[in-house]
């Protein structure tokens, strides 16, 4: 069995789009962010107006009240298991104001990228480390200025100027 090529003999190998950014969900390209699976979206870098990170502040006074509240919670066990002789329900507020403590402590360093695409749609894309963001939000601003970037000066003209013979002038 041989392979059928379509291409022909002297043909140069088809250039690749330049990847700035792959972590297999998000893909930065020259003139795309494509969001892959569950998301499945696509915008292009021309569409983006900027882009930014940022730590997600957001909920950051009811966090506190469930800190305090758990380290309260934390007391009552203490109480309940020492005072009381109450080991299990003591016990069980311990692990639950824990529980409680160490969900409201990881829950502050989150961070997003965003995507200003102009106007109230912008897209927030959410990173569990700064390094991560920072890295994409550098990506995708070199992909947006490598898309606005002029050719290389020198080039030859694609085409040869047309100057009329006579120069036909008017006073």
């Amino acid at each position: 069995m041989s392979r059928i090529s379509f291409d022909p003999i002297d043909a140069e190998p088809q250039q690749v789009a330049t990847e700035y950014y792959n972590d297999g969900v998000v893909t930065v390209t020259r003139q795309l962010v494509i969001l892959g699976p569950p998301y499945n979206q696509t915008y292009p870098i021309a569409n983006l107006q900027g882009v930014r990170y940022a730590e997600d502040t957001t909920g950051i006074f009811g966090r506190v009240l469930w800190m305090f509240l758990s380290g309260f919670g934390i007391l009552f066990g203490f109480v309940l298991m020492l005072q009381v002789h109450s080991p299990v329900m003591g016990g069980f507020f311990i692990c639950a104001s824990i529980a409680i403590l160490y969900k409201c402590i990881r829950a502050f360093d989150k961070w997003y990228v965003e995507l200003m695409l102009g106007g109230l749609n912008n897209q927030t894309l959410a990173m569990k480390k700064k390094e991560g963001a920072e890295y994409l939000t550098y990506c995708i601003t070199r992909a947006m200025q490598d898309l606005h970037t002029p050719p290389d000066s020198g080039q030859p003209v694609a085409y040869s100027p047309v100057f009329p013979d006579p120069v036909l002038t008017r006073n």
